[in-house]
Parts: structure tokens; sequence; C-alpha cells
């Protein structure tokens, strides 16, 4: 069984089913950035056709969901590749362990 979808098979939204890959990617990105609450610094998308791909780091799981959210259910998005990763809190001790 092959990975591989047409585009023409692809669902997209309106607004986007006609778009080059790169302008896919670049509607995705203005998508994510419209939110305002989703930390794009180490997040990378790519579109090829008419699968979407993301990978990165996220800093909390809450955004790891909205994103996730926002390309499935906003943007009803069928074919994600999710590569994206939530960055562990890791405490390394409190301020009095820190030396000047």
């Amino acid at each position: 069984m092959s990975d591989h979808v047409n585009r023409e098979e692809a669902s997209f939204p309106e607004d986007l089913e006609h778009l080059a890959d790169e302008d896919l990617e670049e509607a995705v990105l203005d998508r994510i950035l419209d939110v305002g609450e989703i930390d794009t610094g180490n997040l990378h998308i790519q579109c090829q056709n008419g699968v979407v791909s993301v990978e990165g780091v996220l800093p909390s799981a809450e955004q790891y969901q909205d994103l996730i959210g926002l390309l499935r259910d906003e943007l009803q998005l069928e074919h994600v590749i999710d590569r994206v990763r939530v960055q562990d809190e890791i405490v390394f001790g409190d301020d009095d362990d820190v030396c000047e």
C-alpha cells in the first residue's frame, strides 16, 4: 500500500483547493500565525502533492493541540504528516543553585 496521495484526491477547503504546494505552505503558515497563540519559531511546514507535513518543536501540549485542531478541523486538511514534538519542561534547579 502506498503513502502517495494525488493532489486531486486530497481534500482542501475551497480557498486552498487550487493553490500550488508553495502557496499552500504559505497559506497554512499564515493561518497559524493568525491564531497568534502557536509558537512557529521551531516549526517547519511543507506541502507536496497535497500532503501537508509539519515538523518541529512546540513549547506546550496546549499549543500542539491548537495546531492539530487548526490543521484538521478549521483547515480541514485530511492528509497531515505530524512530526511535531512537545518540548519537555526540564528544571535544573532553583535560583539558589546558580553561581554568579
